[in-house]
């Protein structure tokens, strides 16, 4: 069955996708503000904040090694259910060790809902549906879902009030959970396994973990969101020093998201011209680039290609990275658990390390050499894990080396 001529599987994922980070996107709004709104340090409501990505990330790897093809239905609708149960709750208490309890608890069921809800969708695409297309619509409603998070959380919380705003938000996991038990596993996928089979799947899901295809786009996932997670704030810092105000900054960066999900939607279209893996490399160089030239101008009609740039090429390499996975894991079944979880670290790591060492950095050198400091630490550090991988896959690529089909 098809609606508008997409999987009728892949139609559910995507719909989850919009569902899980509408959440997120409301979330980033309207919770700091809340926290301040309750009379809690700044210094504590950066930890409560970040305290979601720490746990996010621990959740990675076990979420992964706990999927099997065909039977994570139950465990995503738990996991999107204990999102909604967190996003509730924010409200509804003013202990500052209860709340971040609540986002510890939020993030690492977030990363296991995101982390098999990825690997679900690699099991469910059809190969008859080009890979490329469906990566880039995955991660458009990836982006569609901050997007209307983003917009429709900070009118709610200053029309209804914070607490309203968090209960609203929490309906939509809910609906992702529902939505999730409608998927239905296609046999060949989902099918019985001998019992040597089963005994063997540990084995076979930590086999990701050597991978280079697999090491390769998660790698370049660590320096894409590094690199954009330092220049996202810290642009706006640079905006400020050189003249320009909020509002312009806000502006830039608003025409840039924008841009930025509209990309997603034609990215995997690029495979008709190019390999997924010049586009990667061209890509991650360019963007480097591009943010190492911010810093030389004060013109806004300068940034405004350099700031677009950024975000149109993070889009970009966002749908390569998850086709580089889809192509590491076509024949290996039980790796796209721990394949997802990888990849998925590989954005949280670099969502962490970006601020981190931004900040770092900018308070030895300044906020402009500090992002061409690190426009070049990550070109240099995505080419160096390129050279060290692509022998090896290469070598899995020769006809009798790669991994063998799991029946």
């Amino acid at each position: 069955m098809r609606w508008t001529g997409l999987p009728r599987n892949l139609v559910l994922i995507y719909l989850i996708v919009v569902a899980t980070y509408s959440t997120e996107g409301f979330i980033t709004v309207v919770l700091a503000p809340y926290l301040q709104h309750q009379g809690i340090a700044l210094s504590q409501i950066g930890a409560i904040v970040s305290a979601m990505a720490v746990a996010s990330l621990f959740s990675r790897l076990p979420a992964g090694l706990l999927y099997r093809p065909g039977r994570a239905n139950a465990a995503i609708a738990l996991a999107a259910v204990t999102v909604a149960a967190a996003t509730f709750a924010y409200p509804r208490t003013d202990s500052e060790l209860l709340l971040g309890a609540i986002r510890l608890i939020h993030g690492f069921a977030f990363g296991v809902s995101t982390t098999l809800n990825m690997a679900q969708f690699f099991d469910v695409r059809p190969p008859s549906f080009e890979r490329g297309r469906a990566m880039g619509l995955f991660a458009a409603c990836l982006a569609l879902g901050n997007m209307l998070g983003n917009f429709l959380g900070g009118w709610w919380a200053d029309t209804f009030g914070f607490e309203s705003a968090f209960t609203v938000a929490a309906v939509f996991p809910l609906a992702a959970a529902l939505i999730n038990l409608q998927i239905r596993t296609p046999p060949r996928v989902g099918a019985p396994r001998p019992a040597a089979q089963l005994s063997a799947t540990l084995p076979a899901s930590l086999a990701a973990l050597r991978n280079p295809g697999i090491l390769l786009a998660a790698l370049l996932l660590f320096c894409v969101n590094t690199l954009n997670q330092m220049f996202n704030p810290f642009f706006n810092l640079y905006a400020l020093s050189i003249g320009l105000s909020l509002t312009m900054a806000g502006i830039l960066r608003g025409t840039a998201s924008f841009s930025g999900v509209f990309t997603r939607l034609f990215a995997g279209e690029l495979g008709r011209w190019w390999s997924y893996q010049t586009i990667s490399r061209a890509g991650i160089t360019l963007s480097a680039i591009a943010v190492f030239l911010v810093p030389t101008t004060t013109l806004g009609v300068l940034l405004a290609p350099l700031v677009v740039s950024v975000s149109v090429l993070r889009a970009i390499l966002t749908v390569t990275g998850g086709v580089s996975v889809i192509d590491a894991t076509d024949a290996t079944a039980e790796q796209r658990g721990v394949a997802s979880g990888l990849f998925n670290m590989g954005k949280d790591l670099g969502s962490i390390a970006g601020p981190l060492l931004g900040g770092l950095v900018a308070g030895w050198i300044g906020v402009g050499p500090m992002m061409q400091v690190i426009a070049v630490a990550t070109l240099v550090l995505f080419w160096g894990g390129a050279v060290l991988l692509e022998p090896r896959i290469r070598a899995r690529a020769r006809p009798g080396v790669g991994p063998q089909p799991v029946a």
